[in-house]
């Protein structure tokens, strides 16, 4: 029994840490970063121009987030992805926090039932939610990543 748990363990460590989700996630980052790069030039009429405050914020979060795909695609031990998972979580909540503080969205210009201050509201509860979400996967990782440690488990 305990052998058969150890081998749908293993099946399932290999499956997440293949290298191709690392490719995927730096073509999706990369994508993702054109795309704030260039919403600034689109004219979006519920896009402030404090935008442009948020903007090296997200840059820095993406960048870093591209930078440790691409390390892990060569180097992928279990222990160093979950370090990397903590690293980038941790630039993905100060990104979110910048977004937090500055606010550069305002619905106004949408009519709905509601009103825009309760699409203002709703946005800036997504944004914490996300915050929270990226905290706890974060700790969690750290966990991962200090068991691994503890247990000398550098190699796998």
């Amino acid at each position: 029994m305990r052998e058969r748990s150890l081998e749908r363990r293993e099946t399932r460590v290999s499956r997440e840490n293949h290298p191709a989700s690392y490719i995927a996630s730096i073509l999706v980052n990369g994508a993702f970063l054109w795309v704030m790069n260039a919403l600034p030039g689109w004219n979006i009429p519920y896009l402030l121009d404090s935008y442009s405050n948020v903007l090296p914020a997200i840059n820095l979060s993406l960048s870093v987030q591209l930078s440790m795909n691409l390390v892990l695609i060569f180097y992928h031990p279990r222990f160093f992805h979950h370090l990397a998972q903590v690293v980038t979580a941790g630039f993905s909540i100060y990104a979110i926090a910048a977004l937090v503080r500055v606010f550069p969205l305002d619905f106004s210009s949408i009519p709905m039932p509601g009103g825009a201050p309760s699409l203002n509201f709703l946005v800036r509860l997504a944004l914490f939610v996300a915050i929270g979400g990226l905290a706890i996967g974060a700790i969690v990782h750290a966990f991962k990543f200090l068991g691994r440690i503890f247990r000398g488990d550098v190699e796998s």
